[in-house]
């Protein structure tokens, strides 16, 4: 896990990316008591969203084989590391479906929920995990943590497009294609994309240079970051 955690980070940078630059035309609308625009830049952001993330998993697919050994990561270690980033990849729509309407009901006011939400899938995450690493090793942390992610991507969803009152799709509203939001998503997403991929891609570069060391050092390293995070 530690071997392609980076490259994790790398792919879910980008996800961040793309909620940004649609979270911040919602806040906007709402901010302007618009509240019909912003539902048409709801429905344009989870639209586009899902085509990224839906590319983003399939390029994830392609290289979840090979990334291990373009890592420098042991031969011991590449089967499983290929396994957990296939599952990562697999994750990636739910990541992205997450993370955006997560931002929309932050931006709309409801800071609760999202909150709320996102510790149970940290609590899911644990619980899924201690039922299926004993059964599948590595395989079973991926899948687990898939697990309680795409449950609680569903439910974040939920309560942004029917539950809140600002957000919620009514059924026979119109939404007209808009390529000003695209532009505007674009706009705003483009810098934080940058600045993402500079700062991950440093760490996929460092992963790199450990891997040779060992399995050790990965898992030190791994170790280290997490702690590092935490700051």
């Amino acid at each position: 896990i530690g071997l392609v955690s980076s490259t994790t980070w790398l792919l879910s940078g980008t996800i961040y990316a793309v909620s940004a630059g649609f979270s911040v035309q919602v806040a906007h609308q709402i901010g302007g008591n618009h509240d019909k625009k912003a539902r048409d830049v709801v429905r344009h952001g989870i639209a586009s969203a899902l085509v990224v993330s839906a590319v983003l998993c399939l390029i994830g697919l392609l290289i979840s084989h090979p990334l291990p050994g373009w890592l420098g990561g042991a031969q011991e270690i590449r089967r499983n590391a290929t396994l957990y980033f296939m599952m990562f990849a697999i994750m990636l729509p739910f990541s992205q479906l997450n993370s955006l309407t997560a931002s929309f009901l932050q931006c709309s006011g409801d800071m609760v929920t999202p909150s709320v939400l996102n510790a149970v899938m940290c609590g899911l995450d644990v619980v899924c995990n201690a039922l299926l690493i004993p059964h599948f090793g590595v395989l079973g942390a991926g899948v687990g943590t898939a697990l309680a992610c795409a449950l609680v991507s569903l439910a974040m969803g939920w309560c942004c497009c029917v539950r809140n009152k600002h957000l919620r799709l009514h059924r026979g509203e119109k939404c007209r294609f808009d390529g000003q939001i695209l532009k505007k998503a674009f706009k705003i997403g483009a810098p934080v994309a940058v600045q993402e991929i500079a700062m991950n891609g440093a760490m996929v570069v460092s992963t790199r240079i450990i891997a040779p060391l060992g399995a050790a050092a990965i898992a030190a390293n791994s170790f280290a970051v997490t702690a590092e995070s935490l700051c």
